[in-house]
């Protein structure tokens, strides 16, 4: 891992990491794009400019890959990029693309935001634009993990390409874990992490730890519990069905869910109401908390030592489960924009970035989420990024992957929303988890009708 690179989620320490509070929908109207012209006249100087977030990677699209690229194309096409933190980026991304603007040809969205870019014409797909212009490069996808192509598949066609794939990691001190004679995991349960947690708060130390400051990282907390549950097909999640009704209390599991967080509230650090993806890692590195459950693309720096005091301590396994393990994933696309005036550059720049050698610059420039098949196989990078160890116990404990939600309604992050505000007053003891559930249910089909 650089040195350069803070506690927190990216490699800048004025920023913040790759999730924290998504904000409102914002004042999009729905636009119908007309794109360009893919045709370019052979020879033109033509610069890519990308909309990117404050992450690893993200950070060798501006440099290492953008000098590549240029070098590539004999200095024809150059890469530019702007950066900005992650509750900034959905706005821009709906501010810049509602209006019909070509400043960006290529925008980078997280999982949730996909479909509102879809539905609203917004984007154009990578492969209906092969399927219109057989002479455009051929798209190498063996090379790449399909989880996160749940997320921008279309009718059978592959919209963007994944930069990352994120899914759960249980993260745990080993030393805490052996000095109080606890069998490490897997495969735990949620009671067994109760137990664990219960004997480990001590000296200081808090057993476990929870994000309960922002909408999206508590739901990963909530939503980790109820995943456990009940089997869930990969397409699916958790939150809407088919006919966007809600089932996330089905069988009680929402309600489950809260009360597993409430049971371990009297073991988390002081503050535990604040915690935002920026406070996570902080917790771990400094030895405040034995245990904690969330996202993988939070723990770049746990094992760097220039960081983190208890660097080489941390074990990685699968979440704990109640019931079945399974694995919500997520993961960055990249979509050329529709308004762009350089969309079969785009197109060929993307393509060349599925060629491989992009992804290896990405773990070069200290990502963690990694989604590159030869990266994730090699025992070098596995020993260099001990968090890998996560996916060789979801392969050995046959643990399956199910879809991060609500991915598949335009409003995801306002249906997100209000299920969050309803959770988090059922865990701060401000209604009962039943009344929370069925205010939730309420809330989100009177938002779905709209």
């Amino acid at each position: 891992m650089p040195k350069n690179l803070n506690p927190v989620r990216g490699a800048h320490t004025h920023t913040p990491s790759r999730r924290t509070v998504l904000k409102g929908l914002g004042a999009a109207a729905a636009a119908t794009a007309v794109g360009p012209s893919l045709k370019a006249r052979a020879g033109d100087a033509v610069n890519l400019n990308i909309m990117l977030t404050n992450i690893p990677w993200t950070d060798a699209i501006s440099s290492t890959i953008a000098e590549a690229y240029n070098a590539h194309t004999g200095g024809r096409v150059t890469i530019t990029g702007e950066q900005m933190p992650y509750e900034a980026h959905y706005e821009k991304i709906i501010l810049e693309l509602s209006s019909g603007s070509s400043t960006f040809d290529i925008v980078t969205s997280d999982t949730i935001w996909i479909r509102q870019l879809v539905n609203n014409n917004w984007v154009t797909g990578l492969e209906p634009m092969k399927a219109k212009d057989p002479s455009l490069p051929d798209l190498n996808w063996k090379d790449f993990l399909d989880g996160p192509y749940l997320f921008s598949t279309f009718n059978g066609q592959r919209w963007a390409i994944h930069a990352t794939q994120s899914t759960p990691v249980f993260v745990y001190r080993k030393d805490l874990l052996e000095q109080a004679g606890i069998e490490p995991p897997p495969l735990w349960n949620w009671d067994q992490y109760l137990d664990a947690a219960k004997k480990l708060t001590k000296n200081g130390v808090s057993g476990t730890a929870m994000l309960l400051g922002g909408q999206d990282a508590c739901m990963g907390d909530w939503m980790f519990r109820v995943m456990g549950y009940d089997p869930n097909p990969p397409g699916n999640d958790f939150l809407l069905n088919d006919d966007n009704e809600p089932i996330f209390n089905e069988n009680d599991r929402g309600v489950r869910a809260i009360e597993r967080m409430k049971e371990i509230l009297p073991y988390c650090p002081q503050g535990v109401f604040n915690f935002d993806y920026p406070d996570g890692p902080p917790l771990m590195q400094e030895g405040q908390a034995a245990l904690v459950v969330h996202w993988l693309d939070m723990w770049p720096g746990l094992d760097d030592p220039s960081i983190s005091k208890f660097a080489g301590k941390f074990g990685y396994t699968v979440s704990p489960t109640d019931n079945v393990s399974q694995h919500m994933v997520a993961g960055w696309g990249m979509f050329i924009n529709a308004f762009s005036e350089h969309q079969r550059e785009a197109y060929e720049f993307l393509a060349w970035m599925l060629e491989g050698p992009a992804y290896q610059m990405f773990r070069e420039a200290g990502e963690t989420t990694l989604i590159y098949k030869p990266d994730l196989a090699s025992p070098e990078v596995k020993a260099q990024i001990p968090l890998l160890s996560v996916y060789d116990d979801i392969n050995r404990l046959g643990t399956t992957y199910t879809a991060f939600p609500p991915y598949k309604v335009t409003n995801a992050a306002e249906v997100q929303r209000l299920v969050y505000e309803e959770v988090i007053a059922a865990v701060a003891g401000d209604k009962t988890p039943q009344a929370a559930m069925r205010d939730a249910e309420d809330r989100v089909v009177k938002a779905m009708r709209g």
